[in-house]
């Protein structure tokens, strides 16, 4: 994926999300963004989210 941050410090922000988020599904966005932050591929991010290729790439790329 090519996602890049839209303004500095996004990957710290979104990990510190991740960690005070308690609904299990936000954390699932979440993490999809922050992994795509990291260059991680969408299917790479799916296999360890168990979401699908749509979910990632619609979380993402908002």
């Amino acid at each position: 994926m090519d996602i890049t941050e839209r303004s500095r410090g996004d990957r710290r922000r979104r990990a510190h999300l991740i960690a005070k988020e308690s609904d299990a599904i936000q954390r699932d966005r979440l993490r999809s963004v922050l992994f795509a932050l990291q260059g991680w591929e969408t299917l790479e991010i799916a296999g360890t989210g168990g979401r699908s290729r749509a979910f990632v790439q619609r979380w993402a790329y908002a």
